[in-house]
């Protein structure tokens, strides 16, 4: 199970979710928001205008907007407020994704140093419990995820031959892997 869990280009794959992920998320926000950041953009822009014009000028405008004007004020703060929002959301989605994904780049960190290290002490408790029996060795080593191919190389690399797996070499698998290993 741990072999199927682990992700060798997990950086690669990593990447490939978080482009198909933010894409779609992208797609739907960017053009709505380009639009409302030019709205509030103009706004801005009037409102600095207003600020230089004097204060009681400023005050009889105010007065004089009518009641459309006003509409579109509160119009364009509840679509202000609700842009924000809608930035939150993408944000917070962004975020469990990294969370997520940092996750499981220890998990899978954590996959391959066992794999890579930890298989010298599964070997280790086979040949303590087995000594002498290679069929059952290679019984538990199947069943631990390894095929046949994988086996003799997972013991050469963990162990090597000597007192202890000299018996696994002397098996069919083990005088197939020899002759490989000459050629």
């Amino acid at each position: 199970m741990m072999k199927e869990a682990y992700i060798p280009d997990f950086e690669g794959w990593k990447k490939e979710i978080m482009e198909s992920k933010t894409a779609v998320w992208n797609k739907e926000f960017n053009a709505k928001w380009e639009s409302f950041l030019k709205e509030r953009d103009e706004r801005s822009e009037r409102a600095r205008k207003e600020l230089s014009i004097p204060f009681k000028q400023r005050m009889r405008m105010r007065q004089q907007k009518t009641e459309e004007e006003r509409m579109r004020d509160r119009e364009f703060g509840e679509k202000d407020a609700a842009f924000m929002q809608e930035a939150r959301e993408k944000w917070n989605k962004r975020m469990n994704l990294d969370v997520s994904l940092s996750m499981m780049d220890g998990r899978n960190s954590k996959i391959k140093s066992f794999l890579k290290y930890k298989g010298g002490s599964l070997l280790r408790i086979l040949l303590d419990n087995y000594p002498g029996k290679a069929s059952e060795v290679f019984k538990y080593l199947k069943l631990a995820g390894y095929e046949e191919g994988e086996m003799m190389e997972f013991i050469d690399r963990e162990m090597g031959k000597n007192k202890d797996t000299e018996f696994l070499y002397q098996s069919s698998l083990g005088r197939k892997f020899l002759k490989e290993k000459k050629e």
